[in-house]
């Protein structure tokens, strides 16, 4: 039974957070079609909306993290590869609409070329790749303790 209260948590944090991100959307869109200029604010938002609905689906993974016991490391290769260019990519909106010429014409000309090609619908996926890359990129080594049985007491050593 706990499993489905869990998962219906996790299922009501999740259309919260659908529901937050087409709020979001539409005060973006009536902003941009009055000031014909986007508002960084959404953008933040978004950014932040779509990382928690990461964090909501590797939240169960990183439970059981904390409950084991011993040091937390760090999985690089997951965190480099998979989460650098996520991070990357869902940077695509601030990036573009910032019209700093030296961030478009270097490190934001592949994303206005994607972005040109594709409509941006995968800034929000790359967003929520990124929030599961960062809550399941780390873990916990569970070490069993070294148990000394005598007749007389026991002891953890």
């Amino acid at each position: 039974m706990k499993s489905w209260i869990r998962h219906f948590i996790y299922f009501v944090l999740l259309m919260v957070l659908v529901v937050l991100s087409i709020i979001v959307g539409k005060l973006s869109a009536r902003y941009f079609s009055v000031e014909w200029r986007p508002n960084y604010l959404y953008f933040l938002l978004s950014f932040i909306i779509f990382i928690c609905i990461g964090f909501v689906l590797g939240f169960e993974h990183f439970y059981k993290q904390i409950k084991k016991h011993g040091k937390w490391h760090c999985n690089l290769p997951k965190l480099l590869l998979i989460g650098l260019p996520a991070f990357y990519i869902s940077l695509t909106n601030m990036i573009i609409f910032s019209y700093i010429d030296f961030l478009n014409n270097t490190i934001g000309a592949p994303l206005i070329y994607l972005f040109q090609r594709s409509g941006g619908g995968y800034v929000n996926l790359s967003q929520i790749i990124l929030g599961l890359t960062l809550i399941t990129g780390f873990y916990r080594e569970d070490k069993e303790l070294n148990v000394y049985h005598d007749s007389n007491f026991n002891s953890s050593l």
